[in-house]
């Protein structure tokens, strides 16, 4: 390039000269020539700024550099003067001691995601952005927002494509490792290549894992080793600082001193404070805590490390107030976000935007807090003033928009709503369900482009399985043309139709959209038949909600006509899981609890019901952790009637069938009778012991219908509204309910929890009672790979009620480790029970679909089935039961054969990497020798076609 430049070198062009002086490091000519240069356009300018900011740095002018940038960028029009910006103030962090450096990372943060949003618009490299993001919400210690970054939606905020940067991975696997998640951080370690970043994320891996089997001195040893593998200064910084936090000897920083005194001596400070530390390092850390914001800053992370995140936020709190630091204060707001406590979040965001004053760079990330908190509080006025703060930092930032949008729809604003979705001309474009069902919502109402029913059509096929939204879009299209501006182009009304049909046959049951057709019954084959087929018809709403967990269980028991207690002990086809736990967690729920310590509870049949199943020394320590728990006559009248009713029961049940529309009938072995007949004798026995108060009537909810027939269940309820107690209830969807009438509920499950908090529960104990019922049907109990093996195992390792809970999305939040669990169980019993093994791979499949986004769907997919066929126990007798479980779960969610087609694929190819093609051919065949033909053709067609892809 220098021999061009010098080839066609003019010297009127102050900016070839000054290039040309930059590539023979005549730093001063080229400083000089640059500024001769005059651009004509505000591209020019800001391509002049970078230039200018590069050789600034080179010349040890950062300072210089940032104005530079700063001034060229405060119109936000060229991100690459941003992704410049944010780079030098990354650097410059590294020159600072702690409070400098947190301020650059904050800055540098708010920059980076204003370039990466902008990138995103045209298509352009928002990952570069999106990386400097992360590098500096590392910087800033929030690791929460650095590994949201990282992660593609649900979990996360990146693009697929950025997700996949291998420039992100590596800041990915850095930040799995720092945040304890060390099986992806492993993954993700063998891919990278920097000898530097290797050794880094191995050391921080160990680091996190100190509690289990890593020695401190292995830690120290492998900070040498990212010393030894450091090639520049700040590469050098990074290391000589965790070797401090390690308590190590530092090795010889005097050629980093003259550069950077601030931070060498925080780092010397750290490691005086911890060196040689044989006792408590949390203690030697307190002690020194006013030294060194960093000291703070460390401090607050032992503690986050150890799971104990609101010491953690008090502490960065404290720090903050010593130092008078807004960014420690920010910190320190994230934190108590984290842990649920949202009032403390409030809080210091408030004390950190007053802090910090106008023009802060940390602001944005404090208003989208603010946002956040006074949401999950239900201050929707004040989330709404905090959203609109946030939108005015950057009109570009779609998540500020959003917000804004769902706080005006909440407060039936809609009208404001839609302009702000649609205020710089085009709507914002949907990303998830829950958007594209406002999106529809509002612009049925306010859009007046004539193509919108068609781009809403258009968007129904983001989500062709999802029967709600689907029918709720079609809702309010049908909605939009019944008294339309303008007659709707017949093209766009035979579209609408189109769809409608599709849906209409699709989902004949849908209880959001759907067509009645009128006419008479066929006619009954006997009076039975049809009186069974009536019952089962005109319960089929109530009974498919309640299934899903969408009404209370006492609405199904008034629609069956059964005891509220005998519905909650029984399962059945319309309650084959008992819904307990909040998905996800409520505040209330906790706030509830403790309240309980010290009020009166009043106890509903579901939470006595599980109280049935545990021990009676467990259950009677979880009634007495509260001062009086009470429950109403009324629902020990139901609890005794539903027992005699079991008694009285024979092991033979009639019901419709509706499948063979015929009635069928329904066996229970004599050890599930004699399981029924004891939970409901222990039911009564529990209730029968609380004392009790009369409700023969409704007081406190007057929207429900008058009357006593079929209400016991609301009679708990009820008596606490009216007396201000609160409500033990292990059915969710009723402490939904309590919640909305201001009634403080809590389920047994917080109450575990809240005894182990309390040290009134041992670990163990708390495991054993979770597992309990875990056993007993209790879905979307947070997943933890001691706690479902201690279910299944008390099982017999046999697909019970653990492999339903794997069904479920809830217990996929980390489907690295559940597809783990999956796989260990299906290994524990495939030798001796393969159907059970086919099972457990049916309900994994079936679960890892429902909690992935579609976009992500089939590739997370194929991974599992991957797993699943590269494992040490597949075997010719054992893979036809394995493709059995994976066909049975792609069945249950609808889906296709790609992913498992896939995973073969590349299964063979590993198979071709190690041995000829022949070979590899005539492995697979062999493999699939006992499979069904259908299986047989897939695996041909594999080998057949492997060499066209």
């Amino acid at each position: 390039m220098r021999d061009y430049l010098a080839a066609h070198h003019d010297a009127s062009s102050p900016l070839l000269s000054g290039l040309l002086a930059c590539l023979d490091k005549d730093w001063a000519e080229g400083i000089e020539q640059l500024g001769r240069w005059e651009p004509h356009h505000a591209l020019a300018q800001a391509m002049k700024a970078q230039f200018q900011a590069e050789v600034l740095i080179k010349t040890g002018r950062p300072a210089e550099a940032l104005a530079k940038l700063r001034a060229a960028d405060q119109e936000g029009t060229f991100t690459g003067v941003a992704v410049s910006l944010a780079g030098v103030l990354l650097q410059h962090a590294v020159h600072s001691r702690t409070s400098n450096r947190l301020a650059a990372g904050q800055e540098a943060f708010a920059v980076a995601v204003r370039a990466r949003n902008g990138r995103r618009i045209w298509h352009g490299d928002s990952a570069e952005a999106a990386v400097l993001a992360v590098q500096a919400a590392v910087l800033s210690g929030d690791l929460a927002t650095a590994w949201k970054l990282t992660q593609p939606e649900p979990e996360g905020e990146a693009e697929p494509r950025e997700a996949a940067d291998r420039r992100m991975q590596e800041q990915t696997a850095l930040v799995a490792a720092m945040t304890g998640r060390q099986q992806e951080a492993e993954q993700l370690l063998a891919d990278m290549t920097n000898a530097f970043a290797q050794a880094h994320v191995r050391a921080v891996i160990a680091e996190s894992s100190l509690a289990d089997d890593t020695t401190t001195s292995e830690v120290k040893a492998l900070w040498l080793r990212v010393w030894e593998a450091a090639d520049s200064e700040g590469e050098q910084l990074t290391a000589a600082a965790g070797l401090a936090a390690a308590g190590a000897d530092l090795p010889d920083l005097s050629h980093l001193r003259a550069d950077f005194p601030d931070l060498v001596a925080e780092i010397e400070l750290l490691a005086r404070a911890l060196r040689g530390s044989a006792g408590d390092e949390l203690a030697l850390l307190r002690a020194n805590v006013t030294q060194s914001p960093m000291i703070v800053v460390k401090l607050a992370a032992r503690y986050h490390r150890s799971g104990n995140v609101v010491m953690a936020a008090e502490t960065l709190k404290d720090g903050a107030d010593h130092w008078r630091d807004a960014r420690l204060m920010a910190l320190a707001a994230g934190l108590f976000h984290e842990a649920r406590e949202y009032p403390l979040a409030r809080e210091c965001a408030d004390a950190a935007l007053r802090m910090a004053g106008a023009g802060w760079a940390g602001q944005g990330r404090m208003y989208a807090l603010l946002v956040e908190a006074h949401w999950a509080d239900g201050r929707l006025d004040r989330a709404t003033d905090a959203a609109t703060s946030l939108l005015a930092l950057d009109a570009l930032d779609p998540d500020a928009r959003w917000a804004l949008v769902k706080c005006y729809a909440v407060r039936a604003l809609a009208e404001q709503a839609w302009q702000t979705l649609a205020e710089h001309g085009e709507p914002l474009d949907p990303r998830n369900r829950d958007e594209a069902l406002l999106w529809v919502g509002l612009g049925a109402s306010y859009s007046a482009d004539p193509q919108f029913i068609g781009r809403a059509l258009t968007l129904m096929k983001r989500w062709p399985e999802d029967e709600e939204l689907l029918g709720r879009l079609l809702g309010a299209l049908h909605w939009r043309v019944v008294e339309p501006a303008e007659p709707l182009p017949e093209q766009e009304a035979e579209q609408l139709r189109e769809a409608t049909a599709s849906y209409l046959e699709r989902f004949p049951d849908s209880t959001v959209f759907r067509a009645v057709s009128l006419g008479t019954p066929e006619s009954p084959l006997e009076n039975l038949a049809e009186e069974l087929r009536r019952h089962y018809e005109s319960t089929r709403e109530v009974r498919e909600k309640a299934a899903i967990g969408e009404l209370p269980v006492g609405m199904l028991a008034m629609a069956a006509g059964r005891c509220y207690a005998e519905t909650c002990m029984r399962r059945t086809a319309e309650r084959p899981v008992v819904y307990a736990a909040d998905l996800p967690s409520d505040p209330a729920e906790t706030l509830a609890v403790q309240a309980a310590r010290t009020g009166r509870v009043m106890l509903d049949t579901s939470a006595a019901t599980t109280l049935a199943l545990l021990e009676k020394g467990v259950s009677e320590q979880l009634i007495g952790y509260s001062q009086a728990v009470m429950t109403t006559d009324q629902l020990l009248a139901d609890a005794l009637q539903a027992k005699e009713s079991i008694a009285l029961r024979t092991d033979m049940t009639l019901a419709w069938d509706e499948r063979s529309a015929n009635p069928a009938v329904l066996t229970s072995t004599p050890k599930q009778l004699a399981e029924l007949r004891s939970t409901a004798a222990r039911l009564v026995e529990i209730m029968q012991s609380a004392p009790r108060v009369s409700r023969p009537e409704l007081r406190s909810l007057p929207q429900m219908p008058s009357g006593r027939r079929g209400k016991a269940w609301l009679t708990a309820l009820d008596y606490a509204k009216e007396h201000g107690h609160i409500v033990w209830c292990d059915d969710r969807v009723l402490r939904a309910v309590a919640r909305s009438q201001d009634v403080p509920s809590f389920g047994t499950l917080a109450l575990v929890d809240a005894c182990l908090q309390s040290e009134l529960m041992a670990p163990q104990e708390n495991l054993v009672i979770k597992a309990e019922l875990l056993r007993n049907y209790y879905v979307d109990i947070p997943f933890a790979a001691d706690l479902y093996a201690a279910a299944a195992q008390a099982d017999g390792w046999q697909a019970k009620a653990v492999a339903v809970a794997l069904s479920r999305s809830g217990a996929w939040s980390n489907a690295q480790a559940t597809a783990a669990f999956a796989l260990d169980a299906a290994s524990q019993i495939v030798s001796s029970l393969p159907h059970e093994a086919s099972t457990w791979l049916s309900n994994a499949y079936a679960g890892l679909h429902r909690a992935t986004v579609p976009s992500h769907r089939e590739r997370n997919l194929q991974v599992l089935c991957w797993q699943i066929l590269t494992q040490p126990w597949i075997s010719v007798p054992s893979l036809p039961f394995v493709l059995a479980g994976l066909r049975a779960g792609r069945e249950a969610v609808a889906d296709t054969d790609a992913p498992l087609r896939a995973a073969l694929t590349q299964y063979y190819g590993a198979l071709i990497d190690q041995v000829d093609h022949v070979t590899a051919a005539s492995t697979l065949m062999g493999l699939f020798a006992l499979t069904d033909e259908e299986d047989k053709a897939i695996a041909a067609r594999t080998v057949l076609t492997y060499g066209a892809r």
